[in-house]
C-alpha cells in the first residue's frame, strides 16, 4: 500500500463513523422541505460508510459516482466501493454532520456540510473537521449521489459559511 493510500485509509477510518443529527443548519436547509430527503440521503451514506455497508453504498450512489478524497485522489465508484470491503476490523470515531447547506436545482442538488470528529493524537483528544460537498440527482422520487469531495478544515483557519 502506498503512503498516500495508507494516509487516505487512516483519514477515512477516522472520519466515517456514527453521525448524529445535523446541527447548525443554515436557514435554507431548515426552511426548505426539499432539503429533508437530501440530508437523509447524506446521513444514510455516512451511516453506510461507518458500517462498511457496500450494498447500501451501492444503492445510494449512481453508476457514474466519483469522489475526491481528502488527499485529492479521484476515486470512481468501484474504487470507492472497494475501500469499504473489509474483514470487519476497521473502526472509526463518532462523526457529527454539522452546518448543512442544501441547494436544489431542479433534478440536481448540492449538499455541503462540515463533518466534525474527535481523534486521539499522542494520547490527547482533539477535534478535526472536513468540509464535504455532495452532488445528488433525482431519478423519479429518489435521489442518488453522483459525486462527493472531502476537504480538510485546517484548525488554525476560521472557516466561513456562505449565506
Amino acid at each position: 500500500m502506498t503512503v498516500a493510500r495508507a494516509a487516505t485509509a487512516l483519514l477515512f477510518s477516522c472520519i466515517f463513523a456514527v453521525a448524529g443529527p445535523a446541527r447548525g443548519a443554515d436557514a435554507n436547509a431548515a426552511a426548505d422541505p426539499a432539503a429533508a430527503p437530501l440530508l437523509a440521503l447524506v446521513q444514510h451514506f455516512i451511516d453506510a460508510q461507518r458500517t462498511y455497508n457496500v450494498a447500501a453504498l451501492s444503492a445510494l450512489t449512481a453508476d457514474t459516482y466519483i469522489e475526491i478524497s481528502p488527499l485529492g485522489d479521484v476515486d470512481p465508484r468501484q474504487k470507492m466501493l472497494g475501500f469499504y470491503v473489509t474483514d470487519g476490523t476497521k473502526s472509526a470515531p463518532p462523526l457529527q454532520l454539522d452546518e448543512p447547506i442544501v441547494r436544489v436545482l431542479g433534478d440536481s442538488a448540492v449538499i455541503i456540510a462540515k463533518l466534525v470528529f474527535s481523534v486521539s493524537i499522542d494520547g490527547q483528544r482533539t477535534e478535526r473537521a472536513l468540509r464535504a460537498s455532495y452532488v445528488a440527482v433525482r431519478s423519479g422520487d429518489n435521489w442518488k449521489l453522483v459525486s462527493a469531495q472531502f476537504t480538510p478544515v485546517h484548525a488554525n483557519r476560521a472557516a466561513k459559511t456562505p449565506s
